[in-house]
């Protein structure tokens, strides 16, 4: 499939062309690394040659799709949250209280919160477990209600959960996770996300001895 010429990013006309659902200049020119058709893959440019695109490939026309999908991209991105505690890499006990922050940023867009979920994962000898395959044990599913602090501080809007991690969970290392559903836009649109956090988890009772003072030490 033959297109008008298109201006590439060196600033010269070329005709593009489609093939396999990538688009890429009829004539290719040197950059500074080799490019092929399956680099779109690697940059979201799979498509059927109606979107606006600024690559080392080609530049084509702008679709109202893409205007939609992006506009819903943006929105999606001022909704996500983050988890400000605890943070990456801390130590939790096994049967102790935990207390898990969730942070969302102020936006204007159009939003509807529907639900939080949060769990937490034993990591395997070979890394720790995507949340899309498995959650774990879930410490909290409930609705998510973020506000800002009272009295006002710098904190975005914000939820804080006491949670209770189970006394015989397995110490060591665990991905604790944070699953959001929210509705953005006019539609409107689901957006899912997953955030994660990965924790140490120690023995709560070791943790005891450990603190006590040896036998005849404690006058």
């Amino acid at each position: 499939m033959q297109f008008p010429a298109v201006r590439s990013p060196s600033g010269s006309l070329e005709s593009a062309s489609c093939e396999q659902d990538h688009c890429f200049p009829a004539r290719r020119r040197k950059y500074s690394r080799k490019h092929t058709p399956a680099d779109s893959e690697d940059t979201l440019f799979r498509t059927s040659c109606q979107f606006h695109i600024v690559t080392p490939h080609c530049l084509l026309p702008l679709s109202a799709t893409w205007r939609r999908g992006g506009a819903l991209a943006v929105a999606a991105l001022a909704q996500t949250i983050s988890i400000a505690s605890p943070a990456d890499g801390a130590n939790i006990s096994a049967g102790s209280t935990i207390i898990v922050e969730v942070d969302r940023p102020n936006s204007l867009s159009s939003s509807q919160e529907v639900a939080l979920l949060i769990s937490i994962l034993p990591c395997e000898p070979t890394g720790c477990i995507d949340p899309a395959s498995a959650l774990g044990t879930v410490l909290y599913s409930g609705p998510y209600n973020p506000q800002y602090s009272s009295p006002p501080d710098q904190k975005p809007p914000h939820q804080v959960f006491d949670l209770q991690v189970p006394a015989w969970f397995k110490t060591g290392k665990a991905t604790l996770s944070v699953t959001h559903l929210a509705l953005i836009g006019a539609g409107p649109a689901p957006m899912l996300e997953y955030k994660t956090v990965t924790v140490n988890v120690v023995d709560h009772t070791k943790r005891v001895r450990r603190q006590r003072a040896p036998i005849g030490m404690d006058a």
